[in-house]
């Protein structure tokens, strides 16, 4: 499987420390501005400082010839949308076991968070399935409402619908962004994708824990 693989596409030909001080520094300033619990103006000017770093970093993306994300595929519809899929599908992942870890507390109420890991892996073989009978926006779409729907659910009704909910949903959306992120796109631009596929997942994580 390997034999046809180039290596050289997946190597860039510096390391770019500006772009990734830019990129660590600008999401630990957002984060902790949504997540710590300091005053209201010093959360707000730690976002705003933080947002306005990772805008630099994306302008600087844009300009490189050889950038560490290329931001530029995100334009493409076919690419973004996956993207963003990806994104709010592990944000709800990570939220969820974070903010209903915090409130558990009994074995009882635990057991269906940990039960998310099985209902991604369910998600991702329905997957499998789906992706002959719908087109992949619907799946994309649908996977997106039922991760907010889980949520909702979760919240105000049990932990038990709402987290199986969101694992499928979690699980359509990860597999469905995947394959068409990493489908979309020639042999020669399957690193840069897949570059976005990993930073959409770990933007994601981040977001969840920060919400």
């Amino acid at each position: 499987l390997l034999r046809g693989m180039n290596p050289g596409l997946a190597v860039s030909r510096r390391i770019d420390v500006t772009s990734s001080a830019l990129a660590f520094v600008g999401f630990g300033l957002l984060i902790g501005g949504l997540q710590s619990h300091v005053g209201v103006p010093l959360r707000v000017i730690a976002a705003v400082v933080g947002c306005a770093l990772l805008a630099l970093f994306c302008r600087r993306q844009i300009r490189s010839s050889d950038p560490l994300i290329d931001v530029r595929m995100l334009s493409y519809s076919r690419l973004g949308v996956c993207a963003l899929a990806i994104v709010f599908g592990y944000a709800s992942y990570t939220g969820s076991i974070y903010l209903f870890s915090a409130r558990a507390e009994t074995i009882l109420e635990i057991l269906p968070i940990s039960l998310l890991t099985l209902w991604v892996s369910l998600g991702g073989l329905a997957f499998s399935k789906l992706h002959l009978r719908f087109t992949p926006i619907f799946l994309l779409q649908a996977s997106v409402a039922m991760c907010a729907l889980g949520l909702i659910v979760a919240a105000f009704a049990g932990l038990w619908l709402g987290s199986f909910l969101i694992g499928i949903g979690v699980g359509v959306s990860s597999a469905a962004g995947d394959a068409y992120l990493l489908g979309s796109v020639g042999a020669k631009d399957v690193a840069r994708a897949a570059a976005v596929q990993e930073t959409s997942f770990a933007v994601g994580a981040a977001l969840g824990v920060a919400g």
